[in-house]
């Protein structure tokens, strides 16, 4: 069996001593890709470096994590948009919103997925969501579902990551043509 590891942040500081063991233990128990999305301005070049390494086994996504949403996303994503412009890429994400800790750029959160949903559709790339709601509500998945139920024309497609949602939720996002 082959394996295709769909998330992981392997370009983190936190992997940078034993990056070599760990990607040959993956290649050992047969895992045949890695798709790493992007968190910030300041992990696109270790990641895009560890794709150049690694180009048939580690793939790179950008987009911008909604933890890292603040007052400034909008100059985030016209730099993000740059490197869109001029390489490849194999996803937008890891995007979506995080109300968990904060709820301080809800709205920034909300526009910032919008226009990198666009991305989406522009590129012809799947997206990474990343939704976890407030422990008081659940409105970061009614606000992403619903985004999706009004721009959803065939043409989107991507993952749910950190899904703790509802069986009503899932079904929802399946229907849409997720994962």
């Amino acid at each position: 069996m082959q394996l295709i590891d769909t998330h992981a942040h392997l370009y983190s500081k936190e992997f940078a001593h034993d990056i070599e063991n760990v990607l040959t233990r993956s290649i050992t128990n047969n895992v045949t890709k890695i798709y790493m999305p992007n968190i910030d301005l300041t992990t696109i070049e270790p990641m895009l470096n560890l794709a150049d390494c690694y180009k048939e086994y580690c793939f790179a996504m950008i987009g911008l994590h909604p933890c890292y949403v603040t007052e400034d996303y909008a100059q985030v994503l016209d730099h993000m948009e740059k490197w869109l412009k001029k390489r490849r890429f194999y996803g937008i994400g890891e995007i979506g919103m995080d109300l968990y800790r904060d709820e301080t750029y809800e709205k920034e959160q909300e526009l910032a997925f919008i226009r990198q949903l666009n991305w989406s559709r522009i590129y012809d790339l799947p997206l990474i969501i990343h939704c976890r709601p407030s422990i008081q509500s659940r409105s970061s998945y009614t606000k992403l579902i619903d985004i999706l139920e009004k721009n959803q024309d065939g043409s989107l497609k991507g993952i749910f990551h950190c899904f703790n949602g509802t069986i009503e939720e899932a079904n929802k996002i399946i229907k849409l043509g997720f994962f």
